[in-house]
């Protein structure tokens, strides 16, 4: 049962994941800048780093670790909202309807977050009864999500674009895909 203590500590660890993520956003970016990328490649390849590597691992850690500290479902609940709550406004501050926002996030979002945490639970709770040979089962859920989440943002990422392309809108896709499948 998730309940007020986990959806607490969830929260907590999910501030502490989101200063990671921000630090990590700008020292990417600062080290792309450096390496010659400017304007909206620099910000297209910060977001695919951002959205397929260093979120798929920070927060399928935050997933692991709320486990740990008894807050099983706590950081998947907290991250939900947030992620809902962020991406819904900035939908529709950008012309989406509300409704129409919410459908593109709260499916997708609590689809990937909760697959993603059935993934590690998976790997804690029942391989280790099956496990006779004293491998860590936990470590193998964490990358198996990790992969997983990595996988559902770069799928949503060309998708993103794909449509943006199909749109026909250069406002929206600043980087031709020919371009980012080289990144």
């Amino acid at each position: 049962g998730l309940n007020a203590e986990k959806i607490g500590k969830g929260t907590a660890i999910g501030v502490g994941i989101y200063f990671v993520q921000r630090f990590m956003s700008k020292e990417a970016t600062e080290v792309l800048a450096r390496g010659g990328l400017r304007g909206a490649a620099l910000s297209k390849v910060t977001f695919l780093l951002m959205a397929v590597v260093v979120a798929p691992l920070t927060e399928e850690y935050g997933r692991r670790l709320s486990r740990r500290i008894g807050a099983e479902g706590g950081f998947t609940f907290a991250l939900n909202a947030v992620e809902i709550v962020f991406a819904t406004t900035t939908m529709v501050s950008r012309g989406a309807g509300l409704m129409q926002a919410l459908a593109a996030r709260l499916l997708p979002a609590m689809a990937m977050h909760t697959v993603a945490e059935t993934m590690q639970q998976y790997y804690d709770k029942l391989l280790p009864s099956i496990n006779k040979e004293g491998e860590n089962s936990s470590t193998t859920g964490y990358w198996m999500a990790v992969a997983f989440h990595a996988i559902w943002n770069l799928a949503a990422a060309v998708m993103g674009d794909l449509s943006a392309l199909a749109e026909n809108s250069s406002d929206e896709l600043d980087v031709p895909l020919s371009e980012m499948a080289l990144i």
